[in-house]
C-alpha cells in the first residue's frame, strides 16, 4: 500500500482526530479505549496499511472508527461473558483434583463426544485435557481466540444443561 503524503497525514489529523474521537467516546464510552481505537486508525494510515478514498474522507474515517467501536464492544461483550463463565471453568477444572471428582470429571469427559459438536469438543479437550491457554488453543486450530470463547462457552452450557438433566432424573 502507498504511504500518505505526511503533510495531508498531519492536516488530517489536525483536523479529524478530535472529531473521530469524540465519536469514539460516544460509541464505547471508554476514553483510554476510545483514545486506542482513534490512534491506531491514525498508525494504520500513517503506515500505509489504510488506503483513504479521493473524496468522502471525513466520512471514511467516521465509518472506519465506528467499525473498529463496534469491534471492541464485540470482544469487551465476549471478554464478559467468558468472565462469566470463568466460576463455571473454575469448577470444571476443580473436579479433577478429588477421588470423587475424578469419577465426576471422567463423567463430563465421557459426555464430550456425544453432547458436543467436533471442534467444540477438541476445543474442550485442550484446554481441560491438555491445559492449553486459549492463545495456544487458537493456534493449534487455527481458530482466533473469540472463536475459543464461543466453544467453551458452548461446551460449558450444554455439558451444565445435560449434567443437570441427570441430576433431575435421579432425583
Amino acid at each position: 500500500m502507498e504511504l500518505i503524503d505526511k503533510k495531508r497525514f498531519e492536516q488530517l489529523f489536525v483536523h479529524q482526530y478530535p472529531r473521530l474521537l469524540q465519536l469514539a467516546k460516544v460509541l464505547i464510552r471508554n476514553d483510554e479505549e476510545s483514545k486506542d481505537v482513534v490512534s491506531d486508525l491514525f498508525a494504520q494510515i500513517g503506515a500505509g496499511k489504510v488506503q483513504l478514498p479521493d473524496n468522502n474522507v471525513e466520512r471514511y474515517l467516521a465509518t472506519a472508527v465506528r467499525n473498529r467501536c463496534i469491534n471492541w464492544l464485540k470482544k469487551m461483550h465476549m471478554r464478559n461473558r467468558v468472565e462469566q463463565l470463568l466460576l463455571i471453568e473454575y469448577k470444571v477444572q476443580s473436579l479433577s483434583s478429588f477421588t470423587e471428582e475424578e469419577r465426576k470429571w471422567k463423567h463430563v469427559l465421557s459426555l464430550v463426544g456425544s453432547h458436543l459438536t467436533v471442534q467444540t469438543a477438541r476445543v474442550f479437550r485442550l484446554r481441560y485435557q491438555e491445559h492449553k491457554k486459549y492463545g495456544e488453543i487458537s493456534k493449534i486450530l487455527g481458530i482466533n481466540e473469540a472463536a475459543v470463547y464461543k466453544h467453551i462457552a458452548q461446551a460449558i452450557k450444554k455439558l451444565s444443561e445435560q449434567l443437570k438433566t441427570e441430576e433431575d432424573e435421579c432425583g
